[in-house]
């Protein structure tokens, strides 16, 4: 099954929930901005293998509310 990933100027696919904009009407994820296709952002279809190695790469960290109240 694929999934549709934005591709970053650098040729990078990133998840689309690690993209936001970034105030001046283009989005941006940590390692750059998402390149554009025309007027439109440029994406690629990824399948679960790569979105496993990259979710074992880079593990998301999240905060608890134990662990905010401390």
């Amino acid at each position: 099954m694929h999934s549709t990933w934005y591709v970053l100027e650098n040729g990078a696919a990133v998840d689309p929930d690690e993209v936001s904009p970034d105030g001046n009407g283009r989005l941006k994820h940590r390692d750059g901005y998402v390149a554009m296709r025309g007027s439109a952002y440029a994406s690629r279809g990824v399948t679960a293998q790569d979105r496993a190695k990259v979710s074992r790469s880079e593990p998301k960290r999240y905060k608890t509310r134990e662990a905010k109240a401390e």
